[in-house]
């Protein structure tokens, strides 16, 4: 392996893992509690109190060879191999039975992308970039998977626990009519 080919795949690791660190950091100051595994098992980066598994993608702002409209963040999914002639073969992978939320980093301008791991399936690359989204997927048409992935922008509620507040029962007195309302684990003499 020359020295260039292995720098390259160094900092490309490097800011895969820096972008599981800012996420789980940004879980952290959510009050989520985060856990890291310890291995690298079926592509769970994190996953959070409760069990909910993610795979954490990172990108650069960069000129993009298929977007011609400025800069671009390219995120890629499933594996890619080499074909003949030094050609690159993509092929799509099934994310939802390994993990549950994909999380994607722009790195230049801080931006998170938080989806359901099924929006993923079977797409192999997404490219977002200024005005214009162009992905290389199946199955879906480019426009219905930008616009649902741009939807899950800063989507941090899918991940948290739901507020103690939003469980409430109401309670009905049959000899008073009278109806009240009581959180979920409150002390019912209070």
């Amino acid at each position: 392996m020359s020295l260039k080919r292995d720098f390259r795949e160094t900092h490309h690791l490097r800011a895969g893992h820096a972008g599981v660190l800012r996420v789980a950091s940004e879980l952290l100051l959510r009050d989520v509690d985060v856990f890291l595994p310890a291995v690298d098992c079926a592509g769970v980066d994190l996953i959070v109190a409760g069990g909910t598994r993610i795979q954490v993608k990172t990108a650069r702002l960069r000129r993009n060879k298929q977007y011609r409209h400025g800069l671009s963040y390219g995120f890629t999914f499933g594996f890619a191999q080499r074909g003949n002639h030094h050609t690159v073969i993509r092929r799509a992978k099934s994310y939802s039975s390994q993990i549950d939320y994909m999380i994607l980093w722009g790195i230049n301008e801080d931006r998170f992308w938080i989806a359901p791991a099924a929006l993923f399936d079977r797409h192999y690359l997404l490219i977002l970039g200024e005005g214009r989204t162009q992905s290389l997927i199946k199955l879906s048409t480019v426009r219905e998977f930008a616009a649902v992935v741009y939807a899950h922008e800063n989507r941090w509620d899918l991940l948290l626990p739901p507020p103690a507040s939003s469980r409430v029962l109401a309670i009905v007195d049959s000899d008073t009519s009278c109806t009240a309302l009581r959180a979920v684990g409150s002390d019912p003499g209070a």
